[in-house]
């Protein structure tokens, strides 16, 4: 692998994930915590890309190009990768190793390249942050 690539282990499936957020597309966009505290919600596209037509280092370089949504669209069209737009997703529903991983990414960048079956390479970016 390289740099910055997530294990399969700390991100769990992206099977996982998908079934995560896809559900709670229609929730509110500010969630109230167990602890009192809100948590924010976010707007995400994820691009899915198979490992067998790019290599993990071409889709690395390509995704760090993306500093916005649009400019992820765009991407994910250049390498036809696959779009998955996710709207409203509190992050109470999020894998742990999720939530970490997207607490600390800003607006617009994409996250470091993840998979977990190492047939298809994955990045989310965020494209609102709703505290």
């Amino acid at each position: 692998m390289f740099a910055r690539s997530l294990s399969a282990k700390s991100l769990g499936s992206a099977a996982l994930l998908a079934a995560t957020i896809a559900p709670v597309a229609a929730s509110a966009q500010v969630v109230e915590g167990a602890r009192g505290s809100f948590q924010p919600s976010y707007h995400l596209v994820q691009l899915s890309v198979a490992s067998a037509g790019m290599s993990a280092e071409a889709f690395e370089a390509r995704t760090r190009e993306i500093a916005s949504c649009a400019d992820a669209i765009n991407v994910a069209r250049d390498i036809d990768a696959e779009i998955t737009r996710n709207r409203h997703v509190p992050q109470e529903r999020l894998p742990g190793a999720v939530q970490e991983l997207l607490r600390d990414l800003p607006t617009g960048q994409a996250s470091p390249v993840f998979s977990n079956d190492g047939e298809t390479m994955r990045v989310l970016v965020i494209c609102n942050k709703a505290n």
